[in-house]
């Protein structure tokens, strides 16, 4: 069996001290090194973030599930969140209208779920479908932060602080691998307001 010499013991170990150090409750990481694994877990309200790095084949594989690091839009009781299984919410949320097509991105059926007064878009990975955006439709709804279609953009600086990306007719806050995007009109009133997924 081939062993690795001191300076991969010392950098396997500096970084499970890296990884370990990321989480607030630790968190689910795992080195494999030869025959040496070392592994802890870390989960977060309803995030949970699992880190795999296997050195010799250098593979590194990180996912992290949609969860409360993220902004999140509440409807009926239901709180939604951008790449979570859209099986899970899509009937909980009320009725809704359907329509599928082909994905120009992804293997399989691009899916909208249209509400009342918003929409669910999902993408397929595998056998699943995930939620790739939350769009409202008008101001009869409203972000858990209280931003709504119509608001001056000064009350949105007001609720959400400086935003990561800030354009005229375009604000985005960037937070847990996802954006929160308002599109505001000629007169700064937000006219659209999106909760995208960044795989898209």
């Amino acid at each position: 069996m081939k062993k690795f010499g001191k300076i991969g013991i010392v950098l396997c170990a500096s970084l499970v001290l890296t990884l370990s150090g990321c989480g607030e409750k630790g968190e689910n990481t795992q080195v494999n090194v030869g025959n040496t694994t070392a592994s802890t877990k870390v989960e977060t309200g309803e995030t949970k973030t699992d880190v795999k790095v296997e050195v010799g084949e250098t593979k590194t594989d990180v996912k992290v599930e949609a969860g409360k690091d993220m902004y999140g839009f509440t409807h009926n009781s239901v709180t939604v969140y951008v790449d979570a299984d859209a099986s899970t919410v899509v009937d909980k949320l009320g009725e809704f209208s359907y329509f599928e097509a082909p994905s120009c991105a992804f293997n399989g059926l691009d899916k909208v779920y249209t509400y009342s007064s918003f929409e669910i878009d999902t993408y397929p990975d595998g056998d699943k479908d995930y939620i790739s955006a939350i769009i409202f439709k008008d101001d009869m709804i409203e972000t858990p932060e209280g931003a709504t279609i119509g608001m001056k953009k000064e009350k949105i600086e007001e609720k959400y602080g400086t935003p990561t990306t800030k354009e005229d007719t375009l604000y985005v806050y960037e937070k847990g691998g996802m954006r929160l995007r308002f599109i505001f009109d000629s007169e700064g009133y937000v006219s659209s307001i999106e909760y995208m997924s960044s795989k898209i």
